[in-house]
C-alpha cells in the first residue's frame, strides 16, 4: 500500500519526536502518541521506558546544569558563594546531581564551585 505525503510527513515528525523520549517525563513514547493522535498507528502508545525516573530527577538535572553554567559564565567562576547558596536551598549535592544523570563536565564545575 502506498503511503500519502501526509502519512510520510507524520511518520517523519514522529521519528524526530522519539529523539526526545529520554528527556521527556511523558509516560508514553512521543512518536507513538503523535501517530495515534493522527490515526496512523492503531493501538495504545507504548510505555516510555527511557524517561527519567521521576520529575524531581528531571528538575534537579536541569537545575544542576544551569548552576554549572552560571558558575562558568558569571565573573569567570568567581560567583561560588551564590551558586552554593542556591544549591543548598534546593537541596542539591554532587551525589544527588550524579544520581539525576548530570554529565561529568557539569559535575566537575559544580565541584569547583564548592558544592558538597
Amino acid at each position: 500500500m502506498k503511503r500519502s505525503d501526509f502519512n510520510r510527513g507524520a511518520i517523519a515528525a514522529a521519528s524526530v519526536a522519539e529523539a526526545y523520549d529520554s528527556t521527556s517525563t511523558h509516560p508514553y513514547r512521543l512518536g507513538d502518541c503523535i501517530l495515534a493522535k493522527l490515526n496512523i498507528r492503531s493501538g495504545k502508545p507504548r510505555i516510555n521506558r527511557r524517561c527519567p525516573r521521576n520529575e524531581r530527577d528531571s528538575w534537579l538535572s536541569g537545575f544542576a546544569v544551569a548552576l554549572a553554567e552560571i558558575h562558568r559564565q558569571l565573573l569567570h567562576g568567581n560567583n561560588s558563594t551564590g551558586v552554593c547558596a542556591a544549591a543548598r536551598t534546593a537541596g542539591l549535592t554532587l551525589a544527588s546531581a550524579r544520581a539525576a544523570g548530570v554529565s561529568a563536565y557539569d559535575l566537575k564545575e559544580l565541584k569547583k564551585a564548592g558544592i558538597p
